[in-house]
């Protein structure tokens, strides 16, 4: 490709001093090695067919400039419903200047490119037209790699439903597969999708729309009941599959079908590289995703780390391991590989653990919880009766901390536990460190005034001054079929946590979680068109052949 000066963006346009200026300072802090050489950008459309429409999606083309006789490294493929300027391009730029050429495509609908966005839903059939038409470009390598995070990575699981034969790597960053999962997966609605809808209403308008995902701002439109037809109202007459979402419960449904990508987890054969935090909204799965890819002897190694979803898709870190894993596997630089399959972060100890497979070797050791709000590896006989709480959905539980698309993870959350509609367990100050790795579960022997409801699991880690900070949690509505009093099972989300000597571990239970999950009103409302509301009564109970307990996976060797 030829270069040339020009203001049309449909011919090569060579990088300008504020870009430079930008990419240099920027992608400095985000953990780049140098650059290596300068590149070009052009504007470009692709052409696919949906039924009797012709859909045109826009992309842009960046290009390293290289001495005659060099070839670029080799072709990033990126794809993003959230546009092709300063923050998306920034990731693409970075590889550009380092010797790859980089096709950074919009999704339909989005900034530019043709049709009606339909989140989740035709992102299998786009990905694979963008491939066909990228191998008939004369500047293409013949192979590809791909990276990105959040909706960018669902669009690389896209592709390796079907996976394209040139596709050689992957990076999944902060990663999703199963979209339905991530609406409704606990069975009440995760509030994340509605605060994501709008700022996809209102991102080509300004490039602060991020500022729409902060609980303050967006909690009135999700207090309000009905509140499927508050938040049709909100965004008026935009952004109407929200409503198939809010309304639809069933993960059953055919609607959901193209958002379930599970087959991707059986077919892919490439090296991947899996990039999570801890406190991510999609944390779980991507702990699945490696897991299965393991199973299967595939070449996948992960980074969990001690961040957000935001924090973790723009860190460092994250970044430069991004960075290495395409060097190695797509452009076969020896010195880039990486040194442990497996890197993740202790919290609580603040250190990095390096292993050859997640999750490392553990045992489970039980704590049982006690009448009088103790919490303890023995169950004492005496040990018996139950401790009872009140969720009114009028004024819930409110959300502290935890994973979410906003910047939360772990935070001080001490207020949570002075709430009188919460019950609280907490061992004494412990004698030795405890450190576990992977997913606690609890079991409640639990019952409720009336069928409909919620539970909330939170376990905190409680300074010697009595602060204390999310470790993990679980959320789940319960079936409003089961037996009252039957042992509720609630598994916690993935963590790696030491308690050290001193601490206390404590456990929060509570009916809710809002603004984080939509709440139970008390009476039935699997549509979210419900506007009545009723407290539930929750009790749970202790004793030998009821007791409640937790199960903490703690590590054999350290």
């Amino acid at each position: 490709m030829t270069m040339a000066s020009s203001n049309n963006p449909f011919l090569p346009q060579q990088r300008g001093l504020l870009t430079f200026l930008i990419d240099r300072v920027f992608l400095w802090f985000l953990g780049f090695p140098p650059e290596r050489c300068s590149y070009t950008t052009q504007s470009a459309c692709i052409p696919i067919s949906d039924g009797l429409e012709r859909l045109e999606l826009a992309c842009d083309l960046l290009q390293p400039v290289l001495p005659d006789g060099v070839e670029p490294v080799g072709t990033v493929l990126q794809t993003s419903p959230y546009g092709r300027g300063f923050m998306i391009g920034l990731i693409p730029r970075a590889f550009a200047a380092r010797g790859y050429q980089v096709l950074l495509v919009s999704s339909r609908g989005t900034f530019g490119s043709g049709g009606e966005f339909d989140p989740f839903r035709t992102d299998v059939k786009d990905g694979k037209r963008v491939v066909e038409w990228m191998r008939k470009q004369s500047w293409y390598t013949g192979t590809f790699a791909t990276i990105g995070g959040s909706y960018l990575a669902f669009n690389q699981w896209a592709l390796l439903v079907d996976p394209p034969k040139d596709m050689v790597a992957a990076v999944t960053t902060v990663s999703v597969h199963d979209a339905s999962r991530a609406a409704w997966e606990t069975g009440a609605l995760n509030l994340d999708i509605v605060r994501w809808a709008d700022h996809l209403s209102k991102q080509e308008e300004s490039m602060f729309t991020w500022k729409s995902l902060t609980r303050p701002k967006f909690e009135p439109v999700v207090r309000s009941v009905p509140l499927a037809q508050n938040v049709r109202k909100h965004f008026d007459d935009q952004c109407h599959w929200v409503d198939d979402i809010i309304t639809k419960s069933d993960m059953r449904d055919p609607y959901y079908a193209p958002m379930q990508l599970e087959k991707a987890l059986e077919r892919a054969n490439i090296p991947i590289l899996i990039v999570t935090g801890w406190y991510d909204i999609f944390h779980e799965q991507s702990v699945e995703q490696y897991l299965r890819l393991k199973d299967r002897n595939c070449n996948v190694a992960m980074t969990s780390g001690p961040w957000s979803h935001i924090k973790c898709a723009l860190g460092a870190q994250a970044n430069r391991e991004c960075f290495d894993w395409i060097e190695e596997h797509l452009g076969g630089r020896v010195e880039a590989q990486r040194k442990s399959p497996v890197d993740y972060f202790v919290t609580g100890l603040q250190r990095w653990r390096s292993v050859p497979a997640y999750p490392p070797s553990t045992t489970s050791t039980t704590f049982y919880l006690q009448e009088g709000g103790g919490l303890a590896t023995e169950l004492k006989e005496s040990n018996s009766g139950c401790a009872s709480f009140t969720f009114d959905p009028n004024g819930p539980t409110p959300t502290i901390g935890g994973n979410a698309l906003s910047a939360l993870g772990a935070v001080n959350d001490s207020a949570l536990a002075k709430r009188k509609d919460v019950l609280v367990f907490e061992t004494t100050p412990l004698n030795n460190d405890l450190e576990f790795c992977g997913k606690p579960t609890i079991e409640l022997a639990h019952s409720t005034s009336h069928p409909f409801a919620d539970i909330f699991v939170r376990i905190s880690d409680v300074n010697p001054n009595g602060k204390s900070t999310n470790v993990t949690e679980g959320y789940k509505r319960l079936d409003p079929k089961r037996s009252n009093g039957e042992v509720v099972k609630v598994a916690l989300n993935n963590i790696s946590h030491r308690f050290l000597c001193g601490r206390r571990i404590r456990v929060v239970i509570a009916g809710g979680n809002f603004p984080q999950y939509a709440r139970n009103l008390g009476l039935g409302d699997e549509t979210n068109t419900g506007s009545e509301m009723r407290s539930v009564e929750h009790t749970i109970h202790f004793g030998d052949k009821s007791a409640s307990k937790i199960y903490f996976p703690v590590v054999d060797e350290v």
